[in-house]
Order: C-alpha cells, then structure tokens, then sequence
C-alpha cells in the first residue's frame, strides 16, 4: 500500500505491477484503482472506444504484432506509421508559383512558392480509415508493450 509520504510514481508502480492488461477490457487491479470518469465525460470518449472495439479482431492482433525484443518496438511501429502515411498520401500538397530567392546578405538560397492542401473536411475524410486502422494498432500495441514489460 502506498503511503502519503511515497512520490506519485512509486504509487503508480506498485500498482502497474500488480495489474495484469489485457485487450479483453478486464484486468486483475483492484476496483479502487480504477480510474473514474468525470461527470459526463465519457460519452465524448464512446463513440471512439466503439471503433476500438470493433477493430481489435483476431487478423488485427496477428497483424499489429511486432517481433523482436520490446525495446526496440517503438522504432518499429514509427516506422510503420511513416511508411502508412507515405503509401496512403496523407501529406498531399501542391507546390505552385515556385521560383528561388538568394538572399542578398547571406547569399543562401531558398524556394518560395504558393502551398495549397486539402479542405480539412476532405482530408479528414479521405483518411478516416487509415487513422482508425493506426489506432487499433496503437490499441493492440500498448496492450502488448504492457504485457512484455517485466514489472518488478
């Protein structure tokens, strides 16, 4: 039991160890260290925990597993997060008008040009899949990068 005395962290430790995560959204940590939701504040968080929860299926577990030790997992998934947004376009912009410019003081040279991009709502919907896609990984990720951790 954490005392009044013990700094925040050494109280969230003892309690990560004890706990036990799971994607089943059961875990073995006692009722009282469940956090609990502010009034009214988690029905913002509904319809997000749905698409999560429908998302995490058998196929998506084997396909968000990353093999290796732990430690070096992160890099990996940065990497696949880079890779995604590469192969489904999401920094889509156009150049126009471009022309270069010496600066007269420095002599460095620069590009100025006219930048244009998607309306937000056509980018948020031209991505919605890709972005549901990278947070059920995220979900199956961390589940995973918890269990792997050896808590002592």
């Amino acid at each position: 039991m954490c005392s009044e005395t013990a700094a925040p962290t050494d109280c969230f430790s003892q309690r990560l160890r004890r706990t036990t995560f799971t994607l089943s959204g059961t875990s073995s940590c006692p009722e009282s260290w469940r956090a609990q939701p502010a009034p009214n504040r988690g029905a913002e968080y509904t319809p997000l925990a749905h698409v999560l929860t429908q998302g995490v299926t058998p196929a998506a577990i084997a396909a968000a597993a990353t093999q290796g030790d732990h430690h070096g997992w992160p890099a990996t998934w940065a990497t696949d997060g880079l890779t995604r947004a590469n192969t489904s376009k999401v920094y889509v912009v156009s150049l126009t008008t471009g022309r270069t410019k010496i600066n007269a003081h420095t002599g460095e040279q620069s590009v100025l040009a006219t930048i244009s991009s998607p309306t937000k709502t056509a980018y948020t919907k031209a991505h919605e899949a890709a972005v549901n896609d990278q947070l059920v990984k995220a979900t199956i990720r961390l589940a995973d990068l918890l269990n792997a951790i050896a808590w002592q």
